[in-house]
């Protein structure tokens, strides 16, 4: 398993900086994925070996959601790191995503998206 890593988005803020500090507790590697990256694959920003750049870089409107797509998270890691966001009382990010086989080769925009619908199903 590679090393786990988060992608941070619309997070340049006292929040980020939070879990800047709890990843580099829990030695997780931190990006913060800027807008002119949305059309490249999420498998691609995390660092996966089988997804290459798209090469196309983003010009349009950003979504001003805070979202967090973790990565080669074990479950114990996911565990711990979601446990110590309640202790740390860092605010919550509704957007999370963990790296799947299914959402790896979706842009930002894509799961931002998913993630937004599956929210409202939920009625949160």
């Amino acid at each position: 398993m590679e090393q786990p890593k988060i992608l941070l988005y619309n997070l340049a803020n006292v929040k980020g900086n939070k879990i800047e500090k709890l990843c580099s507790r829990l030695n997780i590697i931190v990006k913060h994925v800027a807008v002119s990256e949305y059309k490249e694959a999420i498998g691609f920003l995390t660092g996966l070996p089988d997804i290459s750049s798209k090469g196309e870089i983003f010009t349009d409107d950003p979504f001003m959601d805070e979202m967090l797509v973790m990565s080669e998270f074990s479950e114990t890691l996911l565990n711990t790191f979601l446990k110590e966001f309640k202790i740390q009382h860092i605010e919550p990010v509704f957007l999370k995503a963990i790296v799947t086989s299914q959402n790896k080769t979706w842009d930002s925009l894509e799961l931002n998206k998913e993630l937004n619908r599956e929210r409202q199903a939920f009625g949160k």
